[in-house]
């Protein structure tokens, strides 16, 4: 694993924020009524999104890219494979780093071709054991790829559904359980071309169970791409999705100002710490 423990200086200009927020101080910055989801690209915790396809010899990969409102807390900088469970084929790559100024970024490669018959475990928990905060047709059951010993990826790709997501375990943020009730926060949020999502903070009262996670509805892209460029399981994908999107995101708990106002302590505390949050 390519994780790179390292922690530039601390990001300048905290900004103060009112109650509508869970996380103040520039650090994760999650909603507290309302997503803040009106507008493209816009989100609680997230400032962009996009997916975008490229063809490299024949074969159709897909890369998404997810901006995070870190502030002053420095996430897990790491670049790992996305493997096939069973073959150990390569399916794609997953990684984190730092954007100066803008907060931290989340991309995931994949070969769009392979995700469909993915023989990954079953995808409709988190590492906590909680369901997923996506809602999908019995047809389009998610899967999860393990990319640590702890975190994973999620695809489902069926029925009209074309869903990627990733669960990543910081066990910094066990000890979030006790400051919010061992609470699932998820908030959605707008990216370009339709592409939509949800993402947040999941706990657990166990170790090693915390963390963060994301979640997004890709098929708004899929629908446009030309047929010669699709395999037959992506083509049919995309023929459901063009009528109407069979993922649904949900938002989770909602939290108590004494219970935003815990979670904002510990978070300024971390990003006061000024080092950087460890990936399980």
């Amino acid at each position: 694993m390519n994780q790179s423990q390292e922690v530039p200086s601390k990001r300048a200009g905290r900004s103060q924020r009112a109650w509508s927020v869970v996380m103040t101080s520039g650090v994760l910055v999650l909603a507290l009524v309302g997503s803040g989801c009106g507008k493209k690209g816009t989100g609680a915790f997230v400032s962009g999104a996009e997916f975008t396809t490229v063809e490299e010899n024949g074969e159709l990969f897909g890369n998404l890219k997810v901006v995070l409102r870190t502030g002053n807390v420095f996430l897990p900088s790491f670049e790992l494979p996305i493997l096939n469970p069973r073959s150990g084929s390569l399916l794609g790559s997953i990684a984190m780093r730092d954007l100066p100024s803008q907060g931290t970024e989340l991309a995931i490669r994949v070969h769009l071709g392979l995700i469909p018959g993915v023989d990954g475990i079953d995808g409709a928990a988190l590492p906590n054991g909680r369901p997923i905060p996506v809602a999908l047709s019995a047809a389009a059951r998610p899967v999860a790829v393990q990319v640590t010993s702890k975190s994973r990826v999620y695809f489902a790709f069926g029925d009209g559904a074309a869903m990627i997501g990733v669960a990543l375990v910081i066990p910094e943020l066990d000890r979030l359980s006790g400051a919010i009730g061992g609470l699932d926060v998820f908030f959605p949020f707008l990216g370009s071309n339709g592409v939509r999502g949800a993402a947040g903070i999941f706990t657990s009262t166990a170790g090693s169970q915390s963390g963060l996670g994301v979640f997004v509805d890709v098929g708004s892209v899929l629908k446009t791409l030309p047929s010669k460029v699709m395999t037959q399981s992506l083509a049919q994908v995309a023929k459901a999705s063009a009528s109407a999107s069979e993922v649904q995101f949900s938002k989770g708990a909602s939290l108590s100002n004494t219970q935003a106002y815990r979670l904002n302590q510990y978070m300024t505390q971390l990003g006061d710490r000024g080092r950087r949050l460890r990936l399980q």
